[in-house]
């Protein structure tokens, strides 16, 4: 059975700390990215140049890999990954953002070698690279939010702020008894007169907001 989403879009009315930690983060997600993806590439032209990886499956059978040796993998070399300086990259972000923006590469990778070879073969099919200063969205799962007193709170890097961050008052088009259904929240840039300004997309199950619908319904006519 799919699931059914629905997202509301926020426009972000930041002040000049949550901009600069917010755009810093979308950032650094940027680079995780494109040294994801670069990893990925590696393991591509080694399978290119004849160097098989291998695993030993449950049953200490040795495996050979394919040209793209998949997510645990991948997510081991980004987690080793230094920048010029030697801070390691992953650990930027927090660890959940970054594991979601290694499995944006295992997708786009597992779309391309589910091509013929010939489409494969083809630049134009092949992930491509960020450029250098871009900005990437952010995804925040259940437990990296928080309502509190009529805010919404997200977890951040640590070297930008100690302890979640105060975002935004929840917005009138979201009911505080909806929060808990919330599935994950999103912000997201979008280049606006030349200036990188931020949108929150929150994304419920639709069910979920159906059942609880259902349930008020219920207990309005249980009162009437």
């Amino acid at each position: 059975m799919y699931k059914s989403y629905k997202i509301f879009v926020i426009d972000l009315e930041l002040d000049k700390e949550q901009y600069n930690i917010i755009d810093t983060m979308c950032h650094r997600a940027s680079v995780i990215y494109n040294t994801s993806l670069d990893e990925a590439y590696n393991f591509y032209e080694d399978y290119q140049n004849g160097i098989i990886h291998t695993y030993v499956n449950y049953w200490g059978v040795v495996i050979e890999k394919g040209p793209y040796v998949g997510y645990i993998d991948l997510n081991k070399k980004v987690r080793n990954s230094k920048d010029d300086k030697g801070n390691t990259i992953y650990t930027s972000l927090p660890c959940y953002i970054s594991q979601q923006i290694v499995k944006k590469i295992d997708r786009e990778f597992g779309s391309f070698f589910r091509l013929s070879p010939e489409d494969a073969e083809s630049s134009t099919h092949k992930p491509k690279y960020l450029e250098k200063d871009s900005r990437l969205a952010l995804s925040f799962s259940k437990r990296s939010f928080k309502y509190k007193e009529g805010y919404l709170y997200i977890t951040v890097s640590k070297d930008l702020h100690k302890g979640r961050l105060k975002l935004i008052k929840l917005p009138s088009c979201i009911h505080p008894d909806t929060v808990e259904y919330i599935s994950y929240i999103e912000i997201v840039p979008k280049l606006n007169n030349h200036e990188i300004k931020y949108e929150m997309h929150i994304t419920y199950e639709t069910q979920y907001l159906e059942d609880l619908e259902e349930t008020k319904e219920l207990e309005r006519l249980r009162k009437s």
